[in-house]
This record gives structure tokens, C-alpha cells and sequence, in this order.
């Protein structure tokens, strides 16, 4: 079986173009991590671009990682996930939501990223079939309770496992990046024992680095901790220390970059209604907005941007509503 599926390189090779390239800020309208769209890293080299225009397709204009994420998914739909080692899992279980979440992205919004190539209704139809099988498969490994192998891991704990892992090795605000963060909000929050694994301890570190972590992997965590974090002493500290260091930020300097990320962490939180009446400086938030819309930043300024984009989404959305 592990010589019929596509290796961790061929993975790489074929969704790389499309991970690459920066999502649109109006997505922060509907992403889970809202306004952190805006915090993503938008220029393109010319090594890109020339890799862009190279994008392999077949003669329905779909690419070659669409194509394999079709193959991938209906092969997977059989149910064959017991035969493969930890190493095939944890490769299906890292690329395959981030390519139905592209492919979704593309069939959603128009001219998105290229990666279906459709133009038809008919096929736009027919593309979301394999959205929807990816979906159902994302949430069967979620809910899967079953041992992989001699270890006393279930499918379920190894791919949050993993997920896990890959948030806490962010480094950097690259679409690639954010696109781990956005995948990891949307598992996470549809695994039901995430947040009763996480003790009052872990919480409270989750909230202490949010000043210093990376800004992706902190509105991730925020996002799929809220409830716990709201419920937190030291989580309601925070946010309301950032939402009030938000308030003197400058829309046109260029050192409130890093607090604009922190801002973002807290427009998370914000969301929700219990958050309105324990966040007794909600109104400096709204205060801050006010500023950068009397006063936006250049164009080409887009972190200031990242505190406009608080998703009216009452709540993380998860792979069983999306």
C-alpha cells in the first residue's frame, strides 16, 4: 500500500506553488485565525513566479496536486489507514487537509489560487465531491479510536500529535505558515479532548509567550482555546493587557508590527460574547479599530491591517462545518 500512495516529496512538489502563495486578505472575513490573514508574509520572488507559470496540468487545466489529492482521497476512503506505518500516517495526516483546504479555497473563491483549474459549473460540482469526502475523512481520523500499530497511540492522538507539532515549529509569518496554523485551528477545534488535555498550566504558558511566540502559532492556540482561556486567570490578564497595549499603537509606524500580531491574538477572543463581559477594555479595542480606519496605513503596510480583520464568526470553524 505504501508503494501506491504519493510519497512525503511528491507531496511537496506538487502543493508547494499553491502553500506558497500568500491567501487573500478578505479571507479574514471567514478564516479562523481572522485577522492574522493580514500578517502574512505577500511578496513573491521570481524564482516563484517562474515555478508559478511551470505548474504541470492535464488537459481539464487541473494541476497535478489536485489530481493527487483526488487519487488520495478516494483511495483513503476504503478504509486502508490500518495497513500503513506511522510514517505514511503522519504524511496523509499533514498534507491532506492542507490540500482540501486549497482546493475548497478555489472552488469558494473565484480565481483563488488556481489549483482546480475550473471553469465550469458542471465541474465546480463535481470538485466538491472531493472536498467533501475530505472533509469526512479528516473527521473519521479525528474521531478514530483505534490503536496504530503496537503503540498505544490512537489515529486520533497521532495526527493532533502532529498538528501540535508543527504549529510549535512556526517560525516565521510565510503563507506556508499560515496555512499550518489555519489547518491546525480547523482539527484541533473538532477534537473534543483537545481542551480538557491542556491543564490550567498549559493554558497559562499558551497565554504568558503570547507576547513573544510566533504571532501564527498564538492566534492558533488562542483560537482553539478560547473557552479555556476566557475561563483562565491569567488568560483574561492577557488579553486585557494587549487589547490595551493596542491602544497606543501608531497606524503608521512600522515598530507595532509585532504588537499588530498581538492585537490579532486578542481580535480571536473577541468573537465571542463571553469575552465582551470579561474584557472590561473591550471599548479600547473598538477605540484602536476607530484609529486605523480614520487613519489607515499605506498600502503597502498591510501588518497594521491585521487588527481590522476580526472574523464576525462566533467561534472557530472546524472541519464538521466547513
Amino acid at each position: 500500500m505504501k508503494d501506491i500512495l504519493p510519497s512525503h516529496r511528491a507531496w511537496e512538489d506538487a502543493l508547494g506553488p499553491f502553500l506558497q502563495l500568500p491567501p487573500r486578505p478578505s479571507t479574514a472575513i471567514t478564516s479562523p485565525l481572522g485577522g492574522t490573514v493580514n500578517l502574512v508574509q505577500r511578496e513573491l520572488s521570481d524564482s516563484f513566479k517562474a515555478m508559478w507559470l511551470a505548474i504541470p496540468r492535464d488537459s481539464a487545466r487541473c494541476s497535478a496536486a489536485f489530481r493527487l489529492a483526488s487519487f488520495t482521497i478516494r483511495l483513503l476512503s476504503s478504509n486502508i489507514t490500518g495497513e500503513l506505518s506511522n510514517e505514511s500516517l503522519g504524511t496523509l495526516f499533514y498534507f491532506v487537509p492542507l490540500a482540501v483546504q486549497l482546493i475548497d479555497d478555489d472552488l469558494s473563491i473565484e480565481n483563488c489560487n488556481g489549483i482546480t483549474g475550473v471553469e465550469l459549473a458542471d465541474e465546480r460540482e463535481e470538485y466538491l465531491e472531493i472536498v467533501f469526502e475530505g472533509r469526512q475523512l479528516i473527521s473519521d481520523w479525528i474521531q478514530a479510536k483505534e490503536s496504530v500499530g503496537s503503540s498505544d497511540l490512537t489515529l486520533s492522538s497521532l495526527l493532533t500529535s502532529l498538528w501540535e507539532t508543527k504549529l510549535e515549529a512556526l517560525n516565521g509569518v510565510t503563507p506556508v505558515d499560515y496555512r499550518v496554523g489555519e489547518a491546525f485551528v480547523k482539527i484541533m477545534t473538532s477534537a473534543d479532548a483537545l481542551e480538557k488535555s491542556k491543564s490550567a498550566d498549559d493554558i497559562a504558558k499558551i497565554c504568558r509567550e503570547a507576547r513573544t511566540a510566533n504571532s501564527i502559532r498564538s492566534a492558533s492556540w488562542f483560537a482553539t482555546l478560547r473557552s479555556s482561556i476566557l475561563s483562565n486567570t491569567v488568560g483574561t490578564r492577557i488579553c486585557n493587557e494587549l487589547i490595551a497595549d493596542s491602544t497606543g499603537l501608531k497606524p503608521q509606524d512600522p515598530s507595532s508590527d509585532g504588537m499588530c500580531a498581538h492585537k490579532t491574538c486578542c481580535m480571536c477572543l473577541l468573537t465571542t460574547s463571553r469575552i465582551a463581559k470579561a474584557c472590561t477594555s473591550q471599548h479600547f479595542a473598538v477605540w484602536g479599530r476607530r484609529r486605523y480606519l480614520d487613519h489607515p496605513p499605506a498600502a503597502t503596510g498591510f501588518l497594521g491591517q491585521a487588527s481590522l480583520g476580526m472574523s464576525p464568526v462566533g467561534h472557530p470553524i472546524s472541519w464538521a462545518e466547513s
